[in-house]
């Protein structure tokens, strides 16, 4: 036990920066989503189009996910700088570009197809992975700081994403918003941002150095063949399509109820709150219990959170964020982490890219069906009942993987 903990401090005494510039990495990649709330209303307003038209965006998206394991090989092979960086960079071009969208419906198809290719570089393969391979006694913590990238987003964006909006209109609050993402992440990355990939390499073009640790694990064909892996696979398309639709809806389900959009938004920003508490304490929890059992309490967590939704008043939107930020928190978590201990870190990119196709799958799906119910009928409570099931099945997914399996053992250097 000890010897864990002087392991654990070990690699966070070399690697401590690692987690937070991916976390900040991580925050940029996922914008896009935590931001289309905002823009749905304005977009509407300009062309006529409905709330699935508007979040079909993300259906052409989804699809360019299915590319993500081949992302995830190349990201095995090259390692995570050189795609983060060049992918920051074209993502926020990217984003930058949906600010020309014109009254045909294909170009905003288009200008997300170019979004999700970009994208697919800097998805959470990107820093978990790069995470994952500097850290193993304190993985779970060091991944789940890694993936509050994502509630710090859900926390600041919305509000901000808001005010650009109201001051530049929506065109321009593309283009700003996706300057300042640049200028914050892009200089972090250059100068903190390393895999132990990316160690190796330093060090073997320095001269000798200490043994880097070995890559451990399961190649991609053996993990495929695995019920473990496919199991991993229907949570991350399940529980993700109810997680971004909620996500993406989550300002209009508050102005349904009759709030004002700038009171929805203040109220959204919680859910980053809740996300970076339910993560951390996620992490905290995965590196001294069975991921199995952390990830299917945590998604029983959605059952309140759909309740106060269903029968909520303006005062319980805070209360209802907050909820829904703690089981935001835990899913993406927990399953890189179980990724990472199943099937090991020899072919991580890979594998997990897999699943990352799957929440991709997800992206394109949830929002637009959630949509696509609303504009049926009129309200959002149909949506939200059929969820209920859906997270009770996933949770019983979860809870059935068992132990996790033994690999040959990690070479303790650290790179």
């Amino acid at each position: 036990m000890q010897g864990e903990q002087a392991a654990a401090r070990r690699e966070w005494r070399e690697g401590w920066i690692l987690p937070l510039v991916s976390a900040v990495g991580l925050g940029v990649g996922m914008s896009h989503i935590f931001t289309l709330g905002l823009f749905i209303a304005p977009l509407q307003e300009e062309f006529g189009w409905s709330r699935a038209a508007i979040t079909s965006g993300l259906t052409m998206l989804s699809a360019t996910m299915l590319l993500a394991p081949a992302m995830g090989l190349l990201i095995d092979r090259w390692g995570a700088r050189r795609i983060g960086i060049a992918g920051t960079l074209f993502f926020c071009l990217a984003l930058a570009a949906l600010s020309t969208t014109g009254p045909a419906l294909w170009n905003w198809w288009a200008l997300w197809v170019l979004l999700g290719l970009a994208t697919l570089t800097i998805q959470s393969m990107t820093w978990v992975g790069a995470v994952a391979s500097r850290f193993d006694r304190a993985r779970g913590l060091a991944m789940s700081i890694t993936l509050c990238g994502a509630g710090l987003a859900t926390a600041t964006l919305p509000p901000v994403a808001n005010r650009l909006i109201a001051i530049l209109g929506w065109r321009d609050a593309y283009v700003a918003l996706a300057a300042l993402m640049a200028m914050l992440c892009v200089p972090l990355l250059l100068l903190f941002f390393r895999d132990a990939r990316d160690l190796r390499r330093s060090s073997a073009g320095a001269g000798p150095s200490r043994p880097a640790r070995r890559m451990t694990g399961i190649g991609l064909a053996e993990a495929t063949r695995s019920s473990r892996f496919w199991r991993l696979a229907v949570v991350a398309l399940l529980a993700g399509m109810s997680i971004v639709a909620l996500t993406v809806h989550f300002v209009p389900i508050l102005t349904a109820k009759g709030l004002s959009r700038t009171d929805a938004a203040s109220a959204a920003a919680l859910i980053g709150v809740g996300s970076v508490v339910g993560r951390l304490a996620t992490g905290f929890l995965l590196d001294r219990i069975n991921g199995s059992i952390v990830g299917a309490c945590a998604l029983c967590l959605p059952f309140p959170v759909l309740l106060t939704l269903i029968f909520m008043d303006g005062p319980a939107a805070p209360l209802a964020a907050l909820l829904f930020g703690l089981s935001l928190g835990s899913e993406v978590d927990v399953l890189s982490y179980l990724a990472s201990r199943h099937f090991g870190m020899r072919s991580f990119g890979a594998v997990y890219g897999m699943i990352v196709a799957a929440q991709g799958c997800a992206v394109g799906l949830g929002a637009p069906i959630a949509g696509f119910v609303f504009d049926r009928a009129q309200s959002y409570e149909p949506l939200l009942w059929g969820m209920m099931p859906v997270f009770g099945l996933c949770a019983i997914l979860l809870g059935s993987l068992g132990a996790y399996p033994s690999f040959e053992t990690e070479d303790s250097a650290s790179p």
